[in-house]
């Protein structure tokens, strides 16, 4: 009868609340907290990424001098592995174009002046490297800010470099002729393989569809051409258009698939 009393009065925890309390605090059901305002929410966001707002120029440098060093024996091994088979040297390429990628990457960072907190320094290394990532700094940079104002806007279609894209009544409302390069334009051998090396190598050799306003820009494509034309000429004449062009070729179309 006691037992009775004692059971009825004070109820046996259940299995699920005993492990709870064997497992620790992370187990317990949490309280819900009141949902943030998007306000409060960015502040939050604002604050944990702070810290890593300001550039540290000595860590800008040593990942600008290990890409460019990882690039440059990724390229001296194709190049040295050449003599015994070109099949070995295409073994790199995949590694030598990372490297290649990651230093647009670094270019990027600089067109957005946020890689050093030098403005000049930031326009240095970005134009410098365009003679190896085919990329007028300028005219990229200035195109890239045209894109981040411009993309998804409807309105303003075609700006900043971006891929056509058409909305499904204007796809259903063009030319059957149109449709077809619509989709001939987006399939992936075009738009993954020939389309990104043929942007890279060709199309940005040119000013066409840059704005005669836009003249520091398009001083940008002549001077960065002049300067590919110069560092070519001295590494043919190094190591031979041949190699040139068997190590360079590979590891250009690789990067600029793996970019897009």
């Amino acid at each position: 009868m006691l037992s009775f009393m004692l059971n009825s009065t004070f109820p046996r925890p259940s299995p699920v609340a005993g492990w709870s309390q064997r497992l620790g605090p992370t187990c317990q059901t949490e309280i819900p907290r009141p949902p943030l305002s998007q306000v409060e929410a960015d502040r939050r966001v604002l604050r944990v990424l702070a810290p890593y707002r300001t550039p540290c120029w000595r860590r800008s440098v040593w990942q600008l001098a290990t890409t460019l060093g990882g690039f440059a024996l990724g390229w001296w091994g194709m190049l040295w592995l050449r003599q015994y088979h070109y099949a070995f040297s295409l073994c790199l390429a995949p590694l030598t174009a990372g490297f290649l990628v990651r230093l647009f990457i670094l270019q990027h960072d600089c067109g957005h002046r946020s890689f050093f907190r030098s403005r000049g320094a930031n326009d240095l290394v970005g134009s410098l490297l365009s003679l190896l990532t085919f990329t007028p700094y300028h005219t990229w940079r200035r195109e890239h800010a045209v894109h981040h104002a411009t993309s998804g806007d409807l309105d303003r279609r075609g700006l900043g470099g971006e891929i056509g894209t058409m909305t499904l009544r204007e796809y259903q409302q063009a030319s059957r002729l149109r449709r077809f390069g619509y989709r001939l334009y987006r399939h992936p051998l075009i738009l993954l393989v020939i389309g990104p090396m043929f942007h890279f190598v060709v199309r940005q050799r040119f000013t066409q569809g840059l704005p005669k306003t836009w003249k520091k820009e398009r001083a940008s494509v002549r001077l960065t051409n002049l300067a590919i034309l110069g560092l070519a000429l001295l590494m043919g004449w190094l190591v031979g258009w041949q190699n040139l062009l068997l190590i360079q070729g590979p590891v250009i179309l690789l990067a600029s698939s793996f970019g897009v």
